[in-house]
């Protein structure tokens, strides 16, 4: 028995620990219990007033009424007093205090009860055994066994007045009629209700444990469906994903009851977080004040790699090396617990829940708490899987929808530069590539042609022209599926000036579409990312129709390009007919307008064409006009100007930016070049020999008109000197309507080699020599321009 109230004394009742018990709010108890104490009480001694009416207006029964009025007024006034506590207008302390004086008072009216309906035959031994039962269930065990002493003592005191004759026994005719019991009678029934209060407290005060730990579970267990129905209320409310997590994390503070709680969802295809919350300090917000969100990014990154515990939450000590060999980014001594969330299906990583105590916290040990947490954690799981697939959803939707527009706008741009800064835009905005390049693949000269790059440098870009043909990803262009890779610090590579070119531009993964038509490819399209990124099925469908739309959109530019390079460009000579001429050469006034600078026109032919033609035959004159053609775009080239064939063996170059002694000197080195470095295909023998007439703008002229007519007036003049016929003072012959003489060879008899002899103007068939006009148009356009060759 020792032994046993030792055990009973060595540690408080928990449950009298009202400030720590979360599932019961403790004045509510106190007068719950309060209430029932008095409807027992008062409801006994009704029915026994109840009973003793047919005796007549008695003692007795006078004071079993006025003990009624007494208990109502006892009880009237404690319950205004919690009735106070419990709305904050009267201390709580002091409310507690006085129940434990309402506890006397209760077992002196109880006792008072047992002596007027018996004294010691009472049937109310039973209430005083529910009593002590009551009181050693809701207070501490010391305050119990002290309740219990009394009872016992108090008990004892009144059995012994009834044996010393000190009260008087009320005899109740219905239960007994016995006489005055003496004192063993009254000792031996006194011993019978002293064993079963003490055997009644002392079961009470072993099973309360066992009884705290069924009502915690069953309280638990209650208030966790409640929050977890608020929880998935919320959520399915919920449409925006970092509103939701803002709200998971307040509920997983209340559900926990754990003071620091951080949560992080991560996006395993872009490898990085795409909401956070922290709840800290009772409140909830975006960035983490007590540890640095940077931190915990890299925490969450460094969990996708962790197994979860299927029996415990995560400790420090089951995550990798890798995470707690750097700076610990919690503060010291603190306790903390780690829930990685992961798909119950697939397993795929959905973010890192992070609960965290300034103190070692008990909680965590306990199995309930964990137990709960782990339920909480897989609805979480499934609410953010929920969330986050929505998401993703309304990404694709949105995405699809982006897709739809670009290729509205790429089908309608038929220019090269609108189409190239499209598609390499349009693909970096849709999948947020950091920069891109298109690539268009040159079949001729087997090799890249850049039209439009963004965020890439110069060298890169020549060294991928340069080596294309031997990169990995560049060579997948004839392939029809994306060359992906996620990481280039994990791929393998054999290149190592391929390598140093990456390491140099700072870009982490690439994606090379492929860009095929059913004749072959055309090139490709290559977007990089600065972070590692894996793609989502959704997104390779997205690059698939990016890739075709551009390559579609390509295709039909680069044959739109070819017709209209074949309608400006001569077929033989590959330079620029008469109708490109003006156009350019209006671009090029303008700009030299613009800039201050000087651009010299030569209007030049070939002496003796008509007599290569009737000596070595049309074949050779062709020959003789290829010739001339790339000797002059060559020159144009290294300065930046552009050739025309006018007509005939007549031919237009144009030279930006130089002086008249500049490009007479450009003109020199052409005359050389042609006679003194005979073509191969010519015969051994053949030179050839041009007249040119030269213009200068803004001196001779500013439209394209005057500087031809100025240009070719001086040609004329160039020409009739050869002749030995000197011109008027205009630079014409004087001779109107005559021509030199036919032993002199002059190229502007018309000629009939296909290759151009027929000489321009509509003049040229119908007389010996062309009008003083030149036939030169009048207006800026070239309108009428007549056959050009």
């Amino acid at each position: 028995m020792i032994r046993l109230l030792q055990k009973i004394l060595k540690s408080d009742n928990p449950l009298s620990r009202f400030d720590r018990r979360p599932w019961m709010v403790p004045i509510q108890q106190i007068r719950m219990l309060s209430r029932i104490r008095f409807f027992v009480l008062a409801g006994i001694l009704l029915v026994f007033v109840i009973s003793l009416t047919r005796l007549g207006w008695t003692p007795q029964l006078r004071l079993a009424a006025e003990l009624i009025a007494a208990a109502l007024v006892v009880h009237s006034v404690f319950e205004g007093v919690y009735a106070l506590a419990e709305r904050g207008r009267f201390p709580l302390s002091w409310a507690i205090r006085l129940s434990h004086f309402q506890i006397l008072v209760d077992l002196v009216m109880i006792l008072m009860a047992i002596h007027l309906t018996g004294g010691p035959y009472s049937p109310l031994d039973v209430l005083l055994s529910a009593f002590l039962v009551g009181v050693a269930m809701a207070y501490s065990r010391r305050f119990a066994l002290a309740t219990l002493i009394v009872t016992l003592v108090a008990h004892l005191g009144l059995m012994l007045s009834y044996a010393l004759g000190w009260l008087p026994v009320y005899r109740m005719n219905a239960l007994f009629d016995q006489a005055q019991p003496d004192l063993l009678r009254i000792l031996y029934l006194n011993s019978i209700d002293w064993i079963v209060f003490c055997a009644v407290t002392v079961i009470t005060l072993l099973l309360t444990e066992r009884l705290q730990q069924a009502y915690q579970e069953t309280a638990w267990e209650r208030g966790l469906l409640a929050h977890l129905r608020q929880l998935v209320h919320r959520s399915l409310n919920q449409e925006h994903l970092g509103e939701m997590v803002r709200g998971l994390v307040q509920d997983l503070a209340a559900l926990s009851g754990i003071p620091r709680v951080y949560l992080v969802v991560w996006d395993e295809s872009r490898d990085t977080p795409v909401a956070m919350a922290a709840y800290e300090g009772g409140r909830v917000s975006v960035t983490p004040q007590e540890i640095n969100g940077r931190e915990l990014q890299r925490l969450a990154r460094e969990c996708d790699r962790c197994t979860p515990h299927t029996a415990r939450p995560l400790t420090p000590q089951d995550l990798p090396l890798s995470v707690v060999s750097h700076a610990w980014p919690f503060p010291s001594g603190s306790d903390v617990r780690f829930y990685p969330l992961r798909t119950a299906r697939k397993g795929t990583y959905l973010g890192l829940a992070v609960f965290l105590s300034p103190e070692p916290n008990p909680l965590f040990r306990q199995p309930l708490w964990q137990s709960h947490m782990r339920d909480v954690m897989d609805v979480v799981g499934l609410i953010l899987a929920r969330a986050v697939s929505e998401t993703q959803l309304e990404d694709d939707r949105a995405l699809l929808e982006h897709l739809g527009r670009l290729s509205a706008e790429l089908a309608s741009a038929l220019d090269r530069e609108q189409l190239a800064r499209l598609a390499v835009e349009g693909g970096r905005e849709m999948l947020g590539a950091e920069r891109g390049a298109l690539y268009v693949l040159d079949p001729k000269r087997q090799r890249l042609d850049i039209w439009h790059a963004h965020g890439l440098s110069d060298q890169y870009l020549n060294y991928v022209k340069r080596s294309f043909l031997s990169l990995p990803g560049i060579r997948v262009i004839s392939s029809q599926e994306p060359y992906i890779i996620s990481d280039t610090e994990q791929m393998a590579l054999q290149e190592p000036a391929f390598v140093q070119a990456i390491r140099r531009e700072g870009f982490r993964s690439y994606a090379v579409l492929p860009l095929s038509t059913f004749q072959g490819p055309i090139g490709g399209l290559i977007l990089y990312w600065d972070k590692p990124r894996t793609f989502r099925k959704e997104e390779l469908v997205v690059l698939r129709l990016w890739a075709s739309h551009v390559a579609s959109a390509l295709s039909n530019t680069l044959l739109i390009e070819h017709l209209r390079e074949e309608a400006e460009t001569d077929p033989m000579t590959h330079t620029l007919n008469r109708r490109p001429l003006a156009q350019r050469m209006v671009e090029a006034l303008q700009q030299a307008e613009r800039e201050g600078s000087k651009i010299v026109v030569f209007m030049m032919d070939v002496d003796d064409f008509k007599r290569i033609n009737d000596t070595y035959g049309h074949a050779v004159g062709d020959a003789v006009l290829r010739r001339v053609a790339s000797v002059l775009t060559e020159a144009a080239q290294s300065v930046g100007g552009f050739v025309a064939r006018y007509g005939g063996d007549e031919f237009v170059l144009v030279l930006p930016g130089l002086d008249r002694e500049e490009a007479q000197a450009v003109m020199a080195r052409v005359q050389n070049i042609l006679y003194n470095e005979p073509a191969s295909d010519l015969p051994p023998g053949l030179r050839i020999r041009l007249s040119s007439g030269y213009a200068v703008y803004p001196d001779d002229g500013k439209t394209p008109d005057e500087l031809l007519k100025v240009a070719d007036e001086r040609l004329y003049q160039v020409k009739w000197q050869r002749k030995g016929r000197p011109p008027d003072g205009k630079g014409r012959p004087a001779a109107r309507g005559g021509k030199p003489s036919s032993s002199s060879g002059d190229a502007r008899e018309p000629a009939s080699s296909a290759s151009g002899g027929q000489k321009r103007g509509p003049g040229a068939a119908g007389a010996g020599r062309k009008p003083a006009s030149r036939d030169i148009p009048r207006s800026r356009g070239f309108r009428n321009p007549g056959p050009s060759s």
